[in-house]
């Protein structure tokens, strides 16, 4: 598990809160059986490769659903849709338009191929529009990326858009979240919790967070963090359809 608010916020003393450990221990309850949970310092890319060798069996993340990803071995239970979004600090740009982050300093995290993807969409758009490209820069953590915010390295950050919105939604004295039009970049897309098709868990887990959904449970631990509007019927592999 990574620090990734509002999903994981790993606090001082290790103990972690947040949106998935609250549906980790709703799931646990059901299935009976409590999972185990490692706290990493490393990638969104440390994180594929320890499920990939067997180090971990899930990542709650949640993390984008893709094609790729499911036919290189990962089984996902997706439970939310989601799209593009920006973290800007409070009163950096006028209005809600996320075209006037054009010609700014954006950072993105490192190991995230649609955001990379993203980037050059909104470059394309930018500069069809008469407006300069972003310049950006990698960064490895949730936690790096809102201190390059907060230190003015950056003046947007790349975020999906439900993270964008909840940030601010749970800081608005802090941050403006940008909600980027699939205009400017990508297709909204799928995302949830991934997990090692080898295991054979998918099935399980999709099943359990159908049944967190029908009883409310879903909606309830979502509209906490300001993400009731990002929730979708939860779905095993929903790239593939």
């Amino acid at each position: 598990m990574l620090d990734h608010p509002p999903y994981q916020v790993v606090g001082s003393n290790g103990q972690v809160t947040g949106v998935t450990p609250t549906l980790e221990k709703a799931m646990a309850k059901y299935l009976g059986i409590p999972f185990k949970i490692d706290v990493g310092s490393g990638s969104l890319d440390s994180v594929l490769s320890g499920i990939s060798s067997g180090r971990a069996d899930i990542y709650f993340g949640p993390l984008v659903d893709a094609a790729a990803r499911e036919q290189a071995g990962f089984d996902f239970v997706d439970f939310m849709t989601d799209g593009i979004g920006f973290l800007t600090p409070k009163g950096k740009f006028a209005g809600s338009n996320s075209a006037a982050v054009c010609g700014s300093d954006v950072a993105y995290a490192q190991g995230s191929p649609i955001e990379v993807t993203f980037l050059t969409a909104f470059n394309h758009y930018c500069t069809t529009h008469g407006k300069a490209k972003t310049t950006d820069a990698a960064e490895t953590t949730t936690a790096a990326l809102l201190l390059a915010l907060q230190s003015g390295r950056a003046q947007a950050v790349v975020e999906g858009a439900d993270q964008a919105v909840s940030l601010a939604y749970l800081n608005p004295s802090k941050y403006t979240g940008l909600v980027v039009p699939p205009s400017q970049g990508v297709p909204n897309y799928l995302q949830g919790i991934i997990i090692a098709k080898s295991t054979g868990l998918g099935p399980v887990l999709a099943k359990a967070m159908q049944d967190l959904a029908k009883d409310g449970t879903l909606t309830k631990v979502l509209a906490a963090a300001g993400l009731k509007s990002f929730e979708h019927a939860p779905v095993l592999n929903g790239a593939a359809g």
